[in-house]
């Protein structure tokens, strides 16, 4: 007496083209100090210890609020958000996340 075993092969099933886009939209994630001079972004995320988020959200640097690098020079950058721009060092810069 012998068993058979059968194996079924996957399917592919292509993906929509909004969950195409969804997923290409994610992977541009990177820190604010990634972009350069003139490159649009929106907030993901702000990190970085209790007082320096919560003043980096005084500031306007919240979830969803639209960015843009004015300049940039080595990580540093000057950035313009809900129409008031600010200095922001390397490090500082590092603690946002946006998507561009």
């Amino acid at each position: 007496m012998s068993a058979t075993i059968t194996q079924e092969m996957p399917t592919f099933v292509p993906a929509s083209a909004e969950q195409m886009s969804q997923n290409a939209y994610r992977a541009q994630q990177m820190p604010l100090s990634f972009l350069r001079g003139g490159q649009q972004g929106r907030v993901v995320k702000v990190r970085g210890k209790g007082e320096l988020r919560q003043h980096l959200k005084n500031l306007g640097f919240v979830e969803h609020a639209p960015v843009t690098v004015i300049s940039e020079h080595s990580g540093d950058v000057i950035v313009e958000i809900k129409g008031a721009q600010f200095a922001l060092n390397r490090a500082v810069a590092l603690n946002i996340t946006v998507e561009a």
